[in-house]
């Protein structure tokens, strides 16, 4: 300032005055398109939430017409109830947005009369959830939910295009304000603008920078809202069937997530815990059982860790302070991508065998203690006069009066008719002509009618080889006995109890693979429709996808009651046929693995004229073809498409069938004793699993036929079962 001359003082004024106003304009209008922006991010954002709770409506409304009748539907409606409620509140929202474009107000009118049909649908169906208003309601959706869409992604093009009309708008104001400013200060301004024109660089480009961050929130949000409609479907599939199958067991069955938390508990379970509390779900196992000991606690630390513990007869401590002693199975349950999802526990109260044991001990103690304490009857036969001899707790024994006096015949009738009477007497003779004791448990009715249990024990006295007498003593043993027969009881109760528990352990792990391989293709099948819908540009060709979702969905859900089902048939019980077309069973796997069919683009025949129909185990043979044309697509040649046939024929009164591929081919001569075993493989398949060959070997010789293959390495295989 000290070099400005007078002559320029007020010039310079004038200048800084013009450069502090074109600067402070300039600042003005970058900060107001920040906010513009900001506020056009905050509508983004509004209608992306719209967008994603339509679509959650919709498909939790599909969830309820699929899983109608079932125990969560009334949970659904409350959840379907707050989604409209939070949609409804989001879409109010637009109105505290002030917008003088009567396109946008108008496009927001209509979106709200899109939406309206849907909200009255849903308080019409959520005060009275009756099939009907489901079914309005699901036609309502079908009718409004796409344009609802369409219009939806009218408003966010609409308010991108306006955002980045007025990002134009205020950069031609800028340019045009800088050329103004050039023009009246040339070159003397530049130097005293410098600085500015940094901060105003500096300020376009968080400007861009913005603007970028508002492309990739976009990005990120709908990658999140794709992430919680896959992890959400994947929850309440596998939620929804652990907690049918653990709720049906008989068995004392939990399941608890990661931090051990219910997730799923059976009825058994509860009465055994005396846990009064019906609605458990969601709360902590931990802290329900306050004086948990800690070394349960360490067998839930080690199953999650992926391992499996059986724990034998270790004490559990109940609120109400009552000890149990449990023998438990706990190991790790795990989600689709084969994480560790928790800890499934089941358990067998074994207190009443722990107690009876000490029991069993104590009552022996006790009887021999009794046996060398108690007075024993004791009792003579002179037989060189006839005449017996019984003292007074003999009588008592008999329930005779003090002053009887009995004789060899009156003694004899006292012992039951039958086995009881010829052994005593079958005794005494041995005992008198060849000088046999003898100690014998037999049953005499008393004088009085009683039955009782006694010992009798005899020994004969012999002088100059002649039996003169037969002494001995006379016990009552009824109560031991009777002891004897509880304790025989108990043991073939025992008895029975394992066999039933290992019968039962048996099932369980028989239907856990039948289980997750049955439903391995299905679910695989979901992900290629998926992966199918995704990469789809024609609306017609994503139409036919859906209807191929609802399909394959449809069949899972068969699947699953089959399932459910079997859990209830006894091991014994694999033998019960139906009437099965094969014709019927080929349509359904090719329908339950249509995606397979369309990622692969295999060609899949089948022949059933010779043999048309077979009486068979239904689960079985939809298992048997279901693993049999899933592995023949999954072991393709990745040189040519994949070709299947399938073909029935009835050869000496037995139906066969094969299934023909043009695959990879195995090598039988090296994998022939391992060829159906368990976790066998034979490609290095990333899905390979070594069970299904497995299982349609175990399921084919349980119902009394045989299964071979015939193959060559790069030509392909030709599986035949002979049923």
């Amino acid at each position: 300032m000290p070099n400005i001359t007078k002559r320029f003082k007020k010039v310079y004024y004038i200048f800084l005055f013009t450069i502090i106003s074109v600067l402070l304009f300039n600042l003005i209008i970058v900060q107001y398109s920040i906010y513009i922006q900001k506020a056009d991010s905050k509508v983004l954002n509004i209608a992306g939430r719209q967008s994603m709770l339509s679509q959650r409506i919709a498909k939790v409304a599909l969830f309820i017409q699929n899983n109608n009748n079932k125990p969560t539907t009334n949970y659904n409606v409350a959840k379907l109830n707050s989604l409209v409620n939070h949609w409804e509140r989001e879409n109010s929202k637009f109105s505290n947005f002030d917008d003088s474009d009567a396109s946008f107000v108008q496009l927001i009118a209509v979106n709200r009369l899109y939406q309206k049909p849907i909200i009255e649908s849903v308080k019409v169906y959520s005060q009275n959830a009756t099939k009907q208003n489901l079914s309005n309601l699901l036609n309502t959706v079908r009718k409004w939910e796409l344009k609802y869409l369409v219009s939806m992604e009218n408003i966010v093009s609409g308010i991108q295009k306006k955002s980045n009309k007025k990002l134009d708008t205020l950069k031609i104001i800028e340019f045009a304000l800088f050329g103004f400013t050039i023009m009246l200060f040339v070159i003397e301004i530049l130097w005293m603008i410098n600085p500015m024109l940094k901060e105003i660089l500096i300020n376009n480009g968080l400007l861009q920078e913005s603007k970028e961050t508002l492309k990739i929130s976009e990005k990120k949000l709908i990658l999140i809202n794709d992430d919680l409609l896959k992890t959400k479907v994947e929850l309440e599939n596998t939620g929804l069937n652990n907690k049918i199958i653990i709720q049906q067991t008989p068995n004392a069955v939990a399941m608890l997530d990661l931090d051990l938390n219910y997730l799923a508990v059976s009825e058994k379970w509860l009465e055994e815990r005396n846990i009064l509390e019906k609605d458990v779900i969601g709360k902590s196992h931990i802290k329900m059982f306050e004086n948990l000991d800690s070394d349960w606690i360490k067998h839930y630390q080690n199953a999650l860790e992926g391992n499996i513990v059986n724990v034998k007869d270790l004490n559990f401590t109940l609120n109400n302070g009552e000890d149990i002693w449990l023998d438990s199975n706990i190991g790790p349950w795990y989600l689709p991508n084969q994480a560790i999802g928790g800890i499934i526990i089941s358990s067998l109260d074994v207190t009443t065998l722990k107690k009876i044991y000490p029991e069993k001990l104590k009552t022996e103690e006790i009887l021999k203690t009794t046996t060398e304490i108690s007075k024993i009857g004791t009792w003579e036969f002179n037989l060189l006069d006839g005449t017996i001899f019984w003292d007074n707790l003999t009588k008592e024994i008999h329930e005779v009066l003090p002053n009887y006096i009995p004789t060899l015949e009156k003694a004899i009738d006292f012992y039951k008719e039958g086995g009881s009477r010829e052994t005593i007497s079958n005794s005494i003779y041995e005992a008198s002509q060849n000088e046999k004791e003898y100690d014998l448990e037999l049953e005499i009715i008393t004088a009085k009618g009683n039955s009782k249990w006694v010992r009798a024990i005899g020994k004969p006295g012999f002088i100059n080889g002649q039996c003169v007498k037969i002494y001995g003593i006379f016990q009552d043993i009824t109560e031991i006995i009777n002891h004897q027969d509880e304790l025989e009881k108990t043991n073939n109760m025992l008895e029975i109890l394992t066999e039933t528990l290992q019968h039962k352990n048996k099932q369980l792990a028989s239907f856990a693979h039948i289980t997750s391989h049955n439903l391995r293709s299905p679910v695989g099948n979901l992900n290629a429709l998926m992966g199918i819908y995704k990469t789809s540009n024609d609306q017609e060709e994503k139409d036919l996808l859906i209807d191929k979702f609802e399909t394959v969905i449809g069949h899972m859900t068969d699947t699953l009651n089959t399932l459910v089902d079997t859990v209830r048939i006894k091991e014994s019980d694999n033998s019960i046929s139906t009437k099965i077309h094969f014709k019927a069973m080929f349509d359904k796997t090719l329908e339950i693995i249509s995606g397979d069919i369309l990622a692969t683009n295999a060609n899949i025949t089948g022949d059933f004229s010779d043999a048309e129909y077979i009486n068979y185990n239904s689960i079985y043979l939809e298992s048997i073809f279901l693993n049999l044309v899933s592995n023949a697509i999954k072991y393709k040649s990745p040189d040519r498409d994949p070709i299947i046939h399938i073909k029935t024929k009835l050869v000496d009164n037995r139906i066969m069938m094969s299934v023909t591929d043009n695959g990879l081919g195995i090598d039988i001569e090296r994998h022939a004793d391992k060829l159906f075993g368990l976790n066998k493989t034979f490609h290095r398949h990333k899905d390979a699993k070594g069970v299904g060959l497995y299982l349609t070997k175990t399921q084919v010789v349980a119902m009394g036929g045989i299964i071979y293959v015939e193959s060559e390495v790069g030509v392909g295989s030709n599986f035949i079962i002979k049923f």
